[in-house]
């Protein structure tokens, strides 16, 4: 996934497990001991707790959201956007930092909580997903991105002027998991605008299977690299219908 290294892309990691209200309402007295460890390492924080959803704001850059079956922490620059009438929020220039680099912090603090949250016990997952959100200028459009959109536009011999595009396609399946992407790509034809691209690559276990904190760091870096390589292939052209 080189391609996302050099724009403004920011990383999301997530599980999906089955619904624990038990074990959600029991968390918030506990939290403090992780949030202790954030604090005493010269982080700052903030938070909001109820019913239904825990949401940790870390050092101002990973958002922490904890559920009943959910739990993901993401990546955000602290960055201005200029509202515009009928398109995507104008970026305005931030110090970029390689897709990488953000993603393996991700996965660091991912696994922190992780491991706060279930305490060192087994857990059952039934969907650990990998989310890339790309903004970037027209011109930046790598071109296997640059490619669907012109196929999308055949039947009128045109590019589109504008679009909003969702779709989730299967890319493997075997005995015990199913492997897919949703894409999501939105842009208008003005090379003024900026265009706005997600990937959200999930990996589905038939059946919840058990994780433990040894067992899911292994999954999550054979999820990094199946998702890598896909979204590497998608970006620059190399998927087989391409090729065709």
């Amino acid at each position: 996934m080189e391609w996302l290294n050099t724009l403004l892309a920011t990383p999301t990691i997530g599980i999906a497990f089955p619904r624990d209200q038990h074990r959600f309402l029991s968390f918030p007295p506990k939290l403090g001991n992780y949030l202790n460890t954030i604090t005493n390492n010269g982080m700052s924080i903030s938070y909001t707790t109820n019913n239904e959803l825990i949401e940790i704001s870390q050092n101002n850059k990973f958002t922490i959201k904890i559920m009943p079956n959910d739990l993901s922490v993401g990546f955000s620059y602290q960055i201005a956007a200029e509202r515009e009438p009928g398109g995507i929020p104008k970026i305005n220039d931030v110090n970029l930092r390689p897709y990488r680099e953000l993603l393996d912090e991700t996965i660091r603090v991912f696994l922190d909580i992780y491991k706060s949250y279930f305490e060192g016990l087994t857990s059952p997952i039934n969907r650990l997903g990998v989310v890339a959100v790309v903004t970037m200028k027209q011109g930046d459009v790598p071109p296997g991105i640059k490619k669907i959109i012109d196929h999308i536009g055949l039947p009128w011999k045109s590019h589109p002027l504008n679009y909003n595009i969702s779709m989730r396609f299967p890319l493997v399946e075997n005995g015990s998991i199913v492997e897919t992407c949703m894409h999501r790509l939105i842009g208008i034809d003005d090379e003024r605008k900026d265009f706005l691209c997600l990937l959200d690559w999930q990996r589905l276990f038939k059946t919840a299977k058990a994780f433990n904190a040894t067992t899911i760091t292994a999954e999550i870096s054979d999820c990094i690299k199946a998702s890598s390589e896909y979204i590497q292939k998608f970006g620059v052209g190399e998927l087989e219908y391409f090729n065709e």
